[in-house]
């Protein structure tokens, strides 16, 4: 079985939780509103894709690949020589790591039961004329990779 889908938006990534102070003085934890609205847009996404079927019992791989717009600041000379590569990747941050930890939290429930299901990554971070992100989640097959 395999679920696949675009969420149609530039990748937000997962931030360590922030601290600040409530008006009375009391030190408060929270987390940035924009991860909590990218999560709960993932989230639709993937219930969208998944519709009435049950979320992945076993283990499972995924495969994700991270579109972010060209910068407006990267000169024409720099974008073509990027463009004619095979693959134009994106080294740069946000870490791969906090923009799928984003991403797997959102499926939990939806297109698994947990994201501790996840064998098997794949994960890109590419420049891409439409910000997105693909996602694609597989049952895992050990058969497969041999």
């Amino acid at each position: 079985m395999e679920v696949n889908f675009t969420v149609g938006t530039v990748p937000v990534a997962k931030q360590s939780a922030r601290f600040g102070c409530s008006k009375n003085g009391k030190l408060i934890k929270y987390t940035d509103q924009k991860v909590k609205n990218y999560a709960q847009y993932v989230r639709l996404c993937a219930m969208d894709a998944v519709g009435d079927r049950l979320p992945f019992s076993g283990p499972v791989e995924a495969r994700v690949q991270f579109r972010f717009p060209w910068p407006k600041t990267m000169s024409r000379l720099d974008r073509a020589k990027v463009e004619a590569l095979p693959v134009p990747y994106r080294a740069k941050k946000p870490d791969v790591d906090n923009l799928q930890k984003n991403i797997f939290d959102a499926m939990n429930g939806v297109v698994y039961f947990d994201d501790s299901q996840i064998v098997k990554v794949t994960v890109e971070k590419i420049y891409h004329a439409t910000p997105s992100v693909a996602i694609s989640i597989r049952t895992f097959d050990e058969t497969r990779d041999m």
